[in-house]
């Protein structure tokens, strides 16, 4: 965590992690509109001290530019608890960055939270009775006031389960809810599939323009395809020895569906052809409990797991015939993960109940941990804008010479760093003058560079692929972060003797030449000392 900590501000762009009186295990974005700030749901589990509750909160928060060198704040939330992150700051003083507009009772733990697609003030929850609560989180009720409509299951059993998902907008709102599960319209239940699995663990409506298709997967470990309209199963395949608990549909290809598992893997398939998924991601240490396809971007999706990890993937990467799990052994940070694997959230710290994309911006996502923790955040630029084939941006890019990025170091005059596109992260102290006489050629290979400038003072080779970006410390001197294209940080210190004949304090000598020609290093700076 102290790890992932110091390299946050180099892997995010926005993060805010908000400590809870209690634990989440579902969230939601709302539908973005007009005229209102950004908005999400989330619904609380206490111990029964406290009643349940489903909290609608307003996001009151604008960008910052640039992040500065110590960009870490704090900020209390009114209502909710605090928070720490970077990025982000309230749009004025005074207010909450994250506020509670409504408190809505809810007769047990929300499992699941959904807001209607087409009305984005209606929000559905499942109870763990089994039971379905609409509410209008606009309109007016009592205090502790409850559900606007209840949908009861149609067994008189109760069955806790977390399947839950509004349907495309038809002409009578539809919604699917699982455990004993029906499909259900104003007059009653359209498609019961109580029988089907079992237990049905997740559902999830295909969205294109097309008859209404549902999907659904259980703890039998299959996938079974229905036709809401004719109330008919189409599609019924076995896909799994363990628990199915996630399944979601493809927004851009109505073939294509993703689904997960006790097991820990993640399997896309095409409905074309169920006899093996057309890629099987691999990353997680535990049950994957949510998997969710981007709504803005093709071939992307992300997954949550109770290995307190959420993991983003393209599936634009793909394999080659000879690549083995052995050569890309440590994807992500992870060993032996899917060449897929595009970004590790891991700021997470217990089992990641569930999370969301936002529709408000590419990228934006907010997700909820069993350790009472709702994570806001999004990647760095360098990742989204380099998986961006949207054709609407261009991605980042390096100068004519390759080089990214160049920063001064906060601790000492004429000292900067600067990475590149060639791989490697340079050093470069600009009390280092050239003399009139002195040529290229008489220092023709400076740091290893061959041609390199005299001022070159100390070259990290050590990662393998375009550095993307990378940080001074400002707790101790020369200590760096960077980043890579190939999933690498590192987390780094040159060796005192550069240290040493680059002080300019002068409470240490410089480096020397022995007569024999060796180097001697000096003693660390009294600060490291």
């Amino acid at each position: 965590q102290l790890a992932w900590h110091l390299s946050a501000p180099l892997l995010y762009d926005l993060y805010v992690d908000c400590s809870l009186r209690w634990p989440a295990l579902s969230v939601a974005w709302l539908p973005d509109e007009p005229d209102e700030p950004c908005r999400l749901a989330f619904g609380l589990h206490t111990d029964g001290s406290e009643p349940h509750e489903v909290i609608i909160a307003e996001l009151a928060c604008s960008y910052e530019e640039e992040i500065s060198q110590n960009p870490w704040q704090h900020w209390s939330l009114d209502g909710l608890g605090h928070a720490v992150g970077f990025g982000c700051d309230v749009k004025a003083a005074g207010t909450s960055l994250l506020r509670p507009i409504a408190r809505l009772a809810h007769p047990t733990e929300v499992n699941r939270v959904l807001p209607c697609p087409s009305r984005p003030r209606v929000l559905a929850t499942k109870a763990a009775t089994g039971a379905v609560l609409l509410f209008d989180y606009k309109g007016e009720r009592p205090p502790g006031g409850g559900p606007d409509a209840t949908l009861l299951p149609t067994s008189a059993e109760a069955a806790d389960g977390f399947a839950l998902a509004w349907g495309p907008p038809p002409e009578q709102s539809q919604h699917k809810s699982g455990g004993r599960a029906a499909v259900q319209a104003s007059g009653g239940p359209l498609l019961d599939i109580a029988d089907a699995h079992g237990e049905v663990c997740a559902v999830a409506f295909c969205r294109s323009s097309g008859p209404p298709s549902l999907a659904s997967v259980g703890n039998d470990g299959h996938l079974r395809l229905w036709d809401v309209r004719a109330g008919v199963r189409f599609v019924s395949a076995s896909i799994s020895k363990n628990e199915v608990l996630a399944v979601d549909w493809s927004y851009h290809q109505d073939k294509v569906l993703a689904t997960s598992g006790k097991g820990g893997t993640v399997h896309i398939w095409d409905l074309r052809s169920m006899r093996e998924p057309q890629h099987t991601l691999v990353g997680h240490d535990g049950e994957v409990v949510a998997v969710k396809w981007a709504p803005f971007q093709e071939g992307l999706l992300a997954t949550c797991s109770s290995d307190t990890r959420l993991l983003l993937w393209d599936l634009s990467a793909m394999r080659t015939d000879n690549q083995t799990f052995e050569e890309e052994s440590d994807v992500g940070g992870i060993p032996n993960a899917s060449p897929e694997l595009l970004f590790t959230h891991s700021g997470h710290a217990a089992s990641v109940s569930d999370f969301a994309w936002s529709d408000i911006d590419d990228f934006l996502l907010c997700s909820v941990s069993e350790d009472c923790k709702l994570h806001i955040w999004q990647p760095s630029a360098a990742v989204h804008a380099a998986d961006s084939s949207s054709g609407d941006d261009e991605p980042v890019r390096a100068g004519e010479d390759g080089t990214v990025a160049v920063k001064w170091a906060p601790f000492q005059e004429g000292l900067l760093a600067t990475c590149s596109s060639d791989t490697r992260l340079l050093l470069w102290d600009l009390s280092a003058v050239r003399t009139d006489n002195q040529t290229f050629e008489e220092e023709s290979v400076v740091g290893g560079i061959p041609n390199a400038s005299p001022q070159l003072l100390f070259t990290h080779s050590g990662h393998a692929a375009s550095v993307s970006d990378f940080a001074w410390s400002d707790i101790d001197d020369f200590l760096l972060c960077s980043v890579s294209e190939d999933c690498k940080l590192h987390i780094w210190q040159p060796s005192a003797a550069v240290q040493g004949a680059d002080s300019s304090s002068g409470e240490d000598e410089p480096v020397g030449v022995g007569e024999d020609g060796t180097h001697a290093a000096g003693a660390r700076s009294a600060k490291r000392a």
